[in-house]
């Protein structure tokens, strides 16, 4: 209570101090926050009980089990055709050919896919290459730059039309992906119209499959690492939002801002929950042909992964990598993407299981590759991070071995 009257007090006489005394009284501020913060919410937490047991609820009342938006996001069809996207975030294209010859079972798991070698990004960060990803050549931030277009309204555009490409073809249709665009803009024919608002779903919230995933990996919710970091997190932006250009760099510090740990462990629970969810929940209840958009950032800076003996190892600090080093902070990167192709195979085996394999079409892309991490492409100068993207396929009744298109 102190702290905060005394932010109170302060605040009442902000208007008469320099900008620089602002800044720095400011910074001492939520500094100081952070460090009551990192203190008093560990011991909330321990007082909290443990986020509920999804599956022992439904079996208490229910034999049938339904999991969070199983039927909006993860309903396929058992004959009719369904399209999936999964959309790895700064995945490095030039890392998958170290891969296969690193995982040479990669090449069996891959069963029926072709690997793009040679595919490249339209920009180098996310707001500029989705729209592109995901409605083609006409939506590069290029081509919307000569048009003269409003990038927000390029991205609504792109997602608008894919969607109703497929909605009109009488798909049920699934996005799980954060906002880009404008919200109110990008429901308007979807969500509002009569036609197309039952088939329709698209989920936002991050969080959503957090109790999910934590009771799966019930060790992560033992030793409550995790705990603290949302603090930590805000009074990072806060910190961030009101430093001098030059000094945001020493906040951000590639992803990482000013954990006193190396990883932001809340982030990477929520990006690894939006992968692990979209390749572990999933029913053949789907009347319809289907389309489905998964978006996860697992395999996106801070990281804070170790994948051994094939298993995601969460907030440890080693690494597969083999190769040399790359970054200090970028080693890991190879181990993200080691354990999303590891939970791909385990939803590819599912299909298998549920004999939908064949009339399901999958694509697996990255919008941009990782900062200065690329395998055998130059450096770009001025640092941009790199556009080396991963572009894998599988079509309709593919089979066979891994197959690399030049």
């Amino acid at each position: 209570m102190v702290f905060i009257i005394g932010i109170f007090v302060v605040c009442l006489t902000l208007e008469k101090l320099l900008t620089p005394l602002k800044i720095i009284l400011f910074s001492l501020i939520i500094i100081s926050g952070m460090h009551l913060g990192k203190i008093v919410y560990p011991l909330v937490m321990q007082q909290q009980p443990p986020p509920p047991n999804l599956h022992n609820q439904a079996e208490n009342t229910s034999e049938n089990t339904v999991l969070p938006y199983e039927n909006e996001l993860f309903s396929y069809s058992k004959t009719k055709p369904n399209v999936v996207v999964f959309m790895l975030d700064m995945f490095s294209g030039s890392h998958m050919p170290a891969l296969l010859k690193e995982y040479p079972q990669l090449k069996e798991q891959l069963e029926g896919f072709t690997f793009f070698p040679n595919a490249v990004a339209s920009a180098n960060a996310t707001e500029y290459t989705m729209p592109s990803v995901v409605g083609g050549e006409y939506y590069t931030i290029y081509n919307s730059n000569l048009r003269g277009d409003l990038r927000q309204n390029t991205t609504v555009n792109a997602f608008q039309n894919i969607a109703h490409s497929f909605l009109k073809n009488d798909y049920q249709v699934s996005f799980l992906m954060y906002y880009l665009g404008n919200k109110q803009e990008l429901f308007k024919t979807l969500y509002d119209s009569p036609q197309f608002n039952q088939q329709f779903h698209w989920v936002d919230n991050r969080q959503a499959f957090k109790p999910y995933f934590l009771e799966k990996h019930p060790h992560l919710v033992q030793n409550k690492t995790h705990a603290s970091d949302d603090i930590v997190k805000l009074l990072s932006f806060s910190l961030f939002k009101i430093t001098p250009e030059i000094y945001k760099k020493h906040i951000y510090k590639h992803g990482m801002w000013l954990y006193n740990n190396p990883v932001d462990a809340n982030s990477i629970i929520n990006s690894a929950a939006m992968l692990y969810a979209p390749t572990h929940i999933g029913n053949v209840n789907a009347q319809k042909p289907t389309f489905k958009f998964f978006y996860s950032g697992l395999t996106h800076a801070p990281y804070g992964i170790f994948f051994n003996n094939n298993t995601c190892h969460y907030f440890s600090s080693g690494s597969t990598w083999k190769g040399g080093e790359i970054r200090w902070y970028m080693n890991q990167h190879w181990d993200t993407e080691l354990c999303a192709l590891s939970y791909l195979n385990d939803y590819l085996q599912w299909l298998k299981k549920e004999n939908i394999f064949d009339n399901t079409q999958i694509f697996v892309v990255s919008d941009h590759s990782g900062d200065r991490d690329s395998i055998n492409i130059p450096e770009l100068f001025p640092r941009l991070i790199g556009q080396d993207v991963l572009l894998l396929f599988k079509d309709f009744n593919q089979q066979g071995a891994l197959q690399i298109d030049q």
